[in-house]
């Protein structure tokens, strides 16, 4: 009439067991991680040397096309999923897509939703503009050397046993996150080919990102194609620009 049942406890001693696994799994990958860090954390270098340094910095915005990239009328572009639509002539910038769309004026710093034109609250807003300002410099940081509170210096940086001259920018005002420096490894063709940024996002000082497939875009600005910070490659999708002259459809990927 009754039947004898085994107890489950040997499954749940199983289960325990398999939790703890994990657990200590995690936490050794985390120290992994965190000694990795400190192994590959590099302190800011010593900055000198202003006059070797704006003639780089021309160098390189000459060969990115920092005029033409100031002669666009319009780009519209992702970044890791967000869509912006950037009327450079206007000075402002469509985010989003549909019904949740936002406006963002660059003259006046003000936020409005495109469905109603109804302003966006104060802390909202400077949320749309933080990602905004890190969202559009990963588009194009080389031409701001000579923005105000820019500072370029001649670093020098080692890289593969080898210590090189880089060129140094420091941005003590301006974005969200003034201090930042970037020290930038300048190619053959005055065109950068890496970067390592000192940023107040991330704990890791020198984090290292590689900037590759530089393409020409109508107009004459340049753009790279690729942004490779170690395995990973930023998504960021050039989908179309306008000049004043002429317009162009195109699509650029990293993802």
């Amino acid at each position: 009439m009754f039947q004898e049942v085994d107890h489950p406890l040997g499954s749940c001693e199983v289960s325990e067991s398999m939790w703890r696994f994990v657990i200590k799994a995690a936490l050794s990958l985390c120290v992994v991680l965190f000694l990795a860090a400190c192994w590959a954390h590099q302190p800011r270098p010593k900055l000198e040397d202003g006059v070797k340094a704006d003639a780089l910095a021309r160098r390189v915005m000459s060969a990115v096309g920092a005029d033409a990239w100031r002669q666009l009328h319009r780009m519209v572009f992702t970044f890791r999923g967000q869509r912006y639509d950037w009327k450079m002539s206007h000075q402002s910038v469509q985010v989003g897509l549909d019904s949740e769309q936002v406006i963002l004026d660059l003259r006046a710093q003000t936020c409005a939703r495109k469905a109603d034109g109804e302003a966006i609250e104060a802390d909202e807003c400077r949320a749309h503009f933080s990602r905004w300002n890190n969202d559009s410099f990963w588009l194009h940081p080389f031409g701001k050397f000579f923005d105000p509170g820019a500072e370029r210096s001649v670093c020098d940086i080692e890289e593969d046993g080898r210590t090189e001259p880089w060129l140094c920018v420091r941005f003590g005002a301006g974005g969200s996150t003034p201090g930042d420096l970037y020290a930038i490894q300048v190619g053959a063709d005055g065109r950068p080919s890496a970067w390592r940024m000192w940023v107040k996002i991330l704990p890791v000082g020198g984090v290292y990102t590689r900037w590759s497939n530089w393409k020409e875009l109508p107009g004459g600005a340049w753009f790279a194609g690729l942004r490779e910070l170690g395995v990973y490659t930023i998504p960021l999708e050039l989908i179309s620009i306008e000049t004043t002259a002429r317009s162009g459809v195109l699509s650029i990927k990293s993802e």
